[in-house]
Parts: C-alpha cells; sequence; structure tokens
C-alpha cells in the first residue's frame, strides 16, 4: 500500500484514477477547490466501497497548499506521500491576438505554477526517505500546438519543460518524475473550453466563426475514457523503473509523429482547415 495524492481528483481523469487506486489498496488522498466538488469523491467512493480522503486545495493559491499540506501531514502521521499525482489544471481558449492577457497569466498560474508548488511542498520528505514518484499530467498538446488554444499549449508545453528538469534533478535523491499525455479524453473538457471563450470573446471579433467551430466541434468530442488514464497512473505507480514519458491515448501517439514527419506548411493548412474552418 501507498500513500498517494491527486490534485484535481473531483472529476474526469483525477476521479477515476484516485478511485481506481483506492480500489486496488492504496492510501488515497484526493484534492478539490470547494466542498461542493469534493462530494464527487465521496460519491465515488462510497460507489466503489472504499475509502479516499479528501482535502480542500487551490493549487494557485499558496496559503491553501499550505493548509493541504499540514492536512496530508495530519492524515499520514507526517509521513508525507509516497506518490504525487499533478493533475489539476484546465484549458483556456482563444487566439492569442485577443486572449486577456489576466486569462493568460490564471492558465500559468494553475497548470504550471500550482504544480510546481505542490510539488516543492510534498517533496522534501520524498527527498528524506530517497524514495517516492511524481506523476504530471500534461497533454498530446505538450508536444503540439493547435490554434485557439495557444494559452493550454504553452501552459502544457511548459510543463513537459519543468518535468524534463525536475526528472534529471531529483534522480539522485531516488524520486522518479512521468509524465502522463492523454489525448482527447471523455471529460466535460468541451463545454469548458466553450464556456471560457463565452466569458469574454465579443461580437465584433474576426475569429467569430473559428470559435463557433471550435465550440461546436469541442462539445462533439468523444475519446477515451478516464479510466484508461486511471490505468497509466495506476501502472506508473506499481513500477520500480517508470518511464520517463507515456503517451496514454492513441491519437497522443500519433499527433506529435504526424507533425514531425509533415511539413510545417502542410500541417498549418491542415490545422487552419480543421480547427479554424478557413
Amino acid at each position: 500500500m501507498q500513500k498517494i495524492l491527486v490534485t484535481g481528483a473531483t472529476s474526469g481523469i483525477g476521479l477515476a484514477a484516485a478511485t481506481l487506486l483506492a480500489v486496488e489498496g492504496h492510501q488515497v488522498i484526493a484534492t478539490g477547490r470547494t466542498e461542493e466538488k469534493l462530494r464527487r469523491v465521496e460519491q465515488a467512493a462510497d460507489k466503489a466501497n472504499v475509502t479516499i480522503r479528501r482535502v480542500k486545495l487551490d493549487v494557485s493559491d499558496s496559503e491553501s497548499i499550505s493548509n493541504m499540506k499540514n492536512e496530508v501531514l495530519a492524515l499520514t502521521n507526517g509521513y508525507g506521500v509516497d506518490v504525487l499525482v499533478n493533475n489539476a489544471g484546465y484549458a483556456e481558449a482563444g487566439a492569442i491576438e485577443e486572449l486577456p492577457l489576466n486569462r493568460l497569466r490564471k492558465q500559468f498560474e494553475t497548470n504550471v505554477f500550482g504544480l510546481v508548488a505542490v510539488s516543492q511542498a510534498l517533496l522534501p520528505l520524498m527527498r528524506q526517505r530517497q524514495r517516492g514518484k511524481i506523476i504530471n499530467i500534461s497533454s498530446v498538446l505538450g508536444k503540439v500546438s493547435i490554434p485557439l488554444m495557444g494559452a493550454y499549449t504553452a501552459s502544457k508545453h511548459a510543463v513537459e519543460a519543468i518535468s524534463d528538469a525536475m526528472r534529471v534533478e531529483l534522480a539522485d535523491a531516488g524520486v522518479t518524475v512521468s509524465v502522463v499525455a492523454p489525448g482527447s479524453v471523455e471529460t466535460n473538457f468541451g463545454s469548458t473550453v466553450s464556456t471560457s471563450i463565452e466569458d469574454w470573446a465579443v461580437e465584433a471579433s474576426p475569429y467569430k466563426h473559428s470559435y463557433t467551430k471550435f465550440q461546436n466541434d469541442r462539445m462533439a468530442d468523444g475519446g477515451a475514457k478516464p479510466l484508461v488514464i486511471a490505468k497509466t497512473i495506476r501502472d506508473i505507480v506499481q513500477s520500480e523503473h517508470p518511464k520517463a514519458r507515456y503517451a496514454a491515448t492513441y491519437d497522443s501517439k500519433l499527433m506529435p509523429v504526424a507533425t514531425t514527419l509533415l511539413p510545417t506548411k502542410a500541417v498549418d493548412k491542415l490545422l487552419k482547415k480543421y480547427v479554424l474552418g478557413r
């Protein structure tokens, strides 16, 4: 049995991972931003007949992170965690030309700085034991960039780069760092992305047609079940020597290869047609 913290565990990949790991006998602590959202974890745990500890956490708030650390230490009798799954994150959509800068900053606060801050909070005890695992949830868009998702793809590229640095830095401390990169997954990602555009986009935007197409396409997206990604996370937890990076779905394996092999002009033309609708 390992002690595992999963951030952003109130839906999608995080909830699936927390539940699966608890079912397999691990002591799981799941975090979410609100008590209301954490009730989803309670419901999933009850349904699976397992215990999942719940801790309120906003990864973009330093006081919240400090409180989380204290709660984790209390729940584990000062031990900390064996595995940290940095899953908390969201997607901000919009053309870079008109995306409000505060939205771009917020994207990085959660997806990048939050990941680093939580890692810094929990790493000292891993280093002290000379053993631990950090699993950072990235995306196929951590290797590929698409229009209207520049903020999100930039944040996930940063997650990939930071993970690469951490992996080498922590090797002598006995702490492994792995990236899990899903492609399309059946979550509320599409509705979240659509709402983010509606919050600020203006009627006269030159991207109006592209936004409409983009929103319709995202709402129609299917993808892999969150459990598929959860099983990849489970495999890393169980592995003595986890890999540096796991492309967790078929499209996350294919897209980076395709965009590397095709000429840049051809990739741009495809993205312009199928994403922007031009």
